[in-house]
């Protein structure tokens, strides 16, 4: 995607100001899926002007570079001789070896005995260090007593600038009719999101594909584009957020009226000087995890993508009372106290599927029964169904409990087993979603 870390204002004055006279070390914050590892890797080519910032400006003097993804650490393993090839101690006329630790936040958190904090400062004195993660230094328990930790820079990744993305996507619709037109209505689709703007690429691929051989994208394929952007490619990225959100909603005392912000936040920009005490905490949140960005004196959701997205999570649901929703008569208490409980978190297709299978407990369900009555498209494919139950699975597995499985009969279809009553289990799902990625 070309030079985009000229979207990141401090890495663009880094480059300008501190490359020339020293190494730095840098932490990389960011929420997940706003382009932490994309920029990390970058640091792994010489050629690459981010490269400037941690092995200096000269190619024939470049130390070693190494990579190392914390996330697959053993728990308690060091982090110097961990990548492969390791990263040995210089001595002290070798210019110091580049280490880029992704997911730093991962080897803490799985770090039980002694202090990690000592591990690090040595670090800082015998490497170049590069890290991204998921919170700052404060909230990973760094001690402020610690002065040898102040070598570390942390650099604040969110959203992108208007700009920057704006440059991108000139480059990736020149070939197109009024390129312009296209670029003012994807503009404020991608929102600034790092995620957003890399699958714009594959949503106009997929488009393109879709036309006639040399026809080229024109303003007419705007509502395909935002129908492969928002549903296709976007919806990894929305399920992420909603799930996050939720879940500190839930459990987070440092997010109070969080969904109540949310809901004000779909009708429109909100000021920053008319929150309330809780209403800054949770705008601090969303910010922090580039879920709204700031518009003049004003915070609004990022995208009108991700806004749709919310109005369709939270929009108060029907009762599941009605005819079309009574299920099993032997599990009916459980099954209706569950769907009054958490129905509100399906999306209508996850809900109708979830319902056609409650009516249906215990009995194998064909793939050709499904794309019938679910999708409505008897000549669809099985991966269209697989792809439903995957993230059918996956909602399941959100939820703080379940009453049943959805089991594969290989050969024949899908199969939901219901628990005996009064008997939910916690997160039961972790299995049939490892199962179905072995499918």
């Amino acid at each position: 995607m070309g030079a985009l870390h000229f979207a990141r204002p401090q890495l663009e004055w880094l480059l300008a100001e501190d490359a020339p006279r020293a190494r730095t070390h840098l932490l990389l914050v960011g929420p997940p899926l706003t382009g932490k590892t994309y920029l990390l890797r970058r640091f792994l080519h010489p050629e690459d002007e981010l490269a400037r910032l941690v092995a200096g400006p000269d190619p024939t003097t470049r130390p070693p570079v190494r990579y190392l993804d914390c996330r697959l650490l053993e728990s308690g393993a060091p982090l110097l001789g961990s990548s492969s090839p390791p990263v040995e101690e210089p001595d002290a006329a070798t210019t110091p070896p580049v280490l880029l630790l992704d997911n730093f936040d991962a080897w803490l958190a799985g770090h039980q005995k002694g202090d990690p904090w000592r591990e690090v400062a040595h670090l800082l004195r015998t490497v170049t260090l590069v890290a991204t993660s998921s919170r700052p230094l404060r909230e990973l328990g760094a001690p402020r007593s610690r002065a040898d930790l102040d070598a570390f820079r942390q650099i604040f990744l969110h959203l992108l600038a208007d700009q920057e993305v704006e440059r991108v996507l000139r480059g990736w619709l020149a070939t197109a009719q009024e390129p312009e037109t296209l670029t003012s209505s994807l503009l404020p689709w991608i929102g600034g999101h790092p995620f957003l703007l890399a699958r714009t690429a594959d949503a106009l691929a997929d488009a393109a594909a879709l036309l006639p051989p040399g026809q080229p994208l024109a303003p007419e394929h705007l509502p395909l584009l935002r129908l492969r952007l928002a549903e296709e490619h976007g919806r990894l990225l929305f399920d992420a957020l909603w799930a996050e959100m939720e879940a500190a909603a839930h459990s987070d005392a440092s997010t109070p009226g969080l969904m109540e912000l949310v809901t004000r936040l779909l009708q429109g920009p909100v000021p920053l000087d008319a929150l309330s005490p809780d209403q800054a905490q949770a705008m601090n949140w969303l910010l922090n995890r580039a879920m709204v960005r700031v518009e003049g004196t004003a915070c609004r959701l990022f995208s009108p993508l991700w806004e749709a997205y919310l109005r369709e999570r939270m929009a108060p649901q029907p009762r599941f009372a009605q005819p079309q929703t009574v299920v099993p008569e032997t599990r009916g208490l459980d099954a209706q106290a569950f769907l009054t409980a958490h129905g509100r978190h399906f999306t209508p297709q996850e809900r109708n599927l979830f319902l056609y299978f409650l009516e249906r407990a215990g009995e194998t369900v064909s793939v050709d029964e499904l794309l019938e009555h679910i999708w409505r498209k008897p000549d669809g494919s099985a991966r269209r169904v697989q792809e439903g139950i995957r993230r059918l699975r996956r909602r399941l597995a959100t939820l703080p409990v379940t009453i049943g499985t959805i089991e594969n009969d290989w050969g024949r279809g899908y199969r939901l087993e219901l628990f005996p009553p009064g008997t939910a289990v916690a997160t039961p799902q972790r299995e049939d979603l490892d199962k179905e990625k072995r499918s």
